[in-house]
């Protein structure tokens, strides 16, 4: 190992003062610890040191599985997927010739799938999720997992090393996040929270009968004391009742306790509002409210503005203005708070078209509050600048926008320590005022401290919106600005790929937005490059250049070319997803639009039809995909002088969007007008 790696391994021990330590865990520790302090090329020979250790460690091992994890999570943290599967393919090789326990193998296999899932390959995310599952349903009863009714704190969808991200978020307010969001995978998984992810990914890819026979095993399972998985299943795929069942029957088996309440009786609401049954999610709302204030609990004192804020909203919303306002009163002063509460009320006010009131009560609040920080009264400013866009008021807006930045530009860091993030706000700060060159002086000082600086990774996140911004004025300036970002970042590959992937992803579209349309195409060509020693070939971020391909192509009226990179992206999510899945129903309508653009109704007809039958096997029933699948399907028809099968898809189309809000089927009747019309002249 080299000198310095080595060097710090010794400081991690001389200070923990725990000689008997791993030695996987100590370059563990040792890894933090130096990415902490911007000393990210050490991080790497860490990271490196403990693939060595690993390979060196028996499969055996208690702690086998999860230091294979944490590494491919380390590679996969820095854009370096293909890396981290490899850490996990080698480990489970070696796992499956010692013969070792069941549950290390599936352990490995399914972090394995999380990495394939986050790589957008669902294929061979299947594999490994079926090959955990046998392996799981093959383990003796004392040897699996307990089976657990912790919440999750997400929905199991797409993901990276590990972890799944999920596919139907929570509800977003003014008033916070609802649940939704991210799903770690636990180290100790069930057969429950398993199937449960076998059956989405069945879904995803078409396969309902799969997906209903895992289902079916998974209910013949022991009854659990809560069913998250199960209930948000069924919502993530259409079948609501049983999830708002699951979800009633979680609430009154928490009627004596009020801190489980309030979890499912958001997630009911949601499903409440998504049925369009208002009424009952008000209800169900009031409940959890009740439920909270009368427990005198000071941990879920804090929900109670998030209850009532989202109360008043969806009372507002259903013509109960009055009601609206006597849930969510305007927030009381007692002593010292945040001002939470104070920015919740007035964009609330703003929400419920009384933004001039909001504003005005938010700048009582700023002015009579001068203990608030810095940044508090940043965030207070820029509410108040969003309540002027929303009166007409523009120039007052720009005023407090530009006061908010002045009170976030960030003072200047130690002397021993060197970091780009302040440097670049006050850049951005400057491009946003018009003041280009010193924003340029800036940027530069930035691409100059970025290599050693503790926030680099901030530097590769921020100049690309920087350089767009001076490129208003200073294009050529701007795109020097942009080379130096993917040269600095690229200088770094060898310890992330991350940085360098995000801006040799933007540079196309900088490229364009200047309006120099033939760089564009060798500027994708080295992104795709470096995406496949990153993520691999056979991966679904290949999709991005082919997009970025179609658009520049497109954009040069070279539409043979256009059309060969729009066919390769067909085949490329058949191969990576199989006959039927969401990416490649985006693929072949891409491809059929760009055919009937073309003037090639013909060629474009089979291709609607192909997403009909797409949409059919994976979307929920009232998806909007569905219904139009079957308009496309039909305007082709109509071209081809085919007035009786048009008419019949929409109808089938009507007949999916009937559950929508009238008027939304108006577009349908028209086009269902004109088919008459034409059959009439046949």
């Amino acid at each position: 190992m080299i000198r310095q790696a080595a060097f710090v391994l010794c400081s991690v021990i001389g200070v923990a003062q725990v000689p008997q330590q791993d030695p996987f865990d100590i370059a563990n520790q040792a890894y933090f610890q130096v990415r902490q302090k911007g000393q990210y090329d050490v991080a790497s020979k860490l990271r490196e040191e403990m693939k060595r250790l690993l390979q060196a460690e028996a499969p055996d091992d208690p702690q086998f599985a999860s230091r294979a994890q944490s590494l491919a999570q380390f590679y996969d943290g820095d854009g370096m997927s293909a890396a981290g599967r490899a850490v996990l393919e080698g480990a489970l090789a070696r796992a499956e010739a010692a013969n070792v326990p069941g549950q290390t193998r599936a352990s490995l296999l399914l972090s394995l799938a999380s990495l394939w899932e986050g790589d957008r390959n669902l294929l061979k995310s299947l594999a490994s999720i079926e090959k955990a599952t046998a392996i799981l349903e093959q383990t003796p009863a004392t040897e699996a997992p307990a089976q657990s009714g912790e919440r999750p704190a997400g929905w199991i969808g797409s993901g990276r090393a590990g972890m799944a991200i999920a596919t139907r978020p929570g509800v977003i307010s003014v008033f916070g996040s609802f649940p939704g969001g991210i799903y770690a995978l636990p180290s100790a998984f069930n057969r429950t929270s398993v199937y449960t992810r076998l059956a989405d990914l069945y879904q995803r890819l078409g396969r309902r009968d799969q997906a209903a026979a895992v289902l079916a095993k998974l209910k013949a399972l022991p009854a659990q004391p809560n069913n998250w998985n199960l209930a948000q299943y069924y919502q993530q795929h259409g079948d609501l009742e049983q999830a708002v069942a699951i979800y009633r029957k979680q609430m009154e088996d928490s009627a004596s306790d009020p801190r489980q309440i309030v979890f499912p009786a958001e997630l009911l609401a949601n499903i409440y509002e998504q049925m369009k049954r208002p009424d009952d999610a008000v209800a169900v709302l009031r409940e959890a409210l009740a439920a909270v204030e009368s427990s005198g609990d000071p941990i879920l004192a804090g929900r109670i503005g998030d209850l009532r804020g989202r109360l008043a909203i969806l009372l507002f919303r259903n013509g109960h203005a009055e009601a609206a306002d006597q849930a969510y009163p305007p927030p009381t002063e007692s002593g010292p708070t945040s001002s939470g509460p104070a920015l919740n009320y007035a964009n609330y006010l703003g929400m419920t078209q009384r933004a001039a009131k909001g504003e005005t009560f938010l700048a009582d609040y700023l002015a009579s509050h001068s203990s608030l920080n810095a940044g508090e009264q940043a965030t207070v400013l820029m509410s108040l600048a969003n309540l002027a866009r929303m009166t007409g008021d523009s120039k007052r807006a720009e005023e407090y926008q530009i006061e908010s930045e002045k009170r976030r530009e960030p003072r200047d860091p130690p002397a021993d320590v060197v970091l780009v993030g302040p440097v670049l706000q006050k850049a951005q700060s400057q491009a946003n005022r018009g003041n280009t060159a010193e924003a340029i002086t800036l940027a530069t000082t930035a691409i100059a401290q970025s290599r050693n600086a503790q926030d680099r990774d901030a530097f590769a996140r921020m100049m690309p919106p920087l350089t767009g911004t001076i490129g208003n004025k200073a294009p050529a300036q701007a795109d020097e600005l942009y080379r130096n970002l993917i040269a600095t970042t690229q200088s770094w590959s060898a310890d992330t790929m991350e940085p360098w992937l995000n801006a040799l992803a933007g540079y196309p579209r900088f490229l364009m937005s200047e309006q120099r349309i033939g760089e564009a195409l060798p500027a994708i060509e080295r992104y795709q490059s470096a995406l496949k020693t990153a993520r691999g070939g056979d991966t679904g971020w290949m999709e991005e250049p082919l997009r970025f391909t179609i658009e520049v192509e497109r954009a040069r009226n070279s539409l043979p070319a256009a059309t060969l990179a729009a066919q390769n992206l067909v085949a490329l999510e058949e191969s990576l997803d199989g006959p039927a899945s969401e990416p490649l129903y985006r693929a072949v309508e891409t491809l059929a639009q760009l055919y009937r653009s073309t003037g090639d109704p013909a060629r474009a007809l089979p291709l609607y039809q192909q997403t009909i039958v797409i949409a059919d096997a994976v979307f929920p029933a009232d998806d909007s995909r569905r219904s139009q699948s079957r308009t496309n399907a039909a305007a082709a028809l109509m071209v081809e002088h085919r007035p009786d099968e048009a008419e019949a898809l929409v109808l089938e189309a009507m007949q999916i969007r009937k559950a929508l809000p009238a008027g939304s089927r108006d577009g349908l009747e028209q086009m269902l007008e004109q088919i008459r019309a034409m059959k009439k002249t046949h």
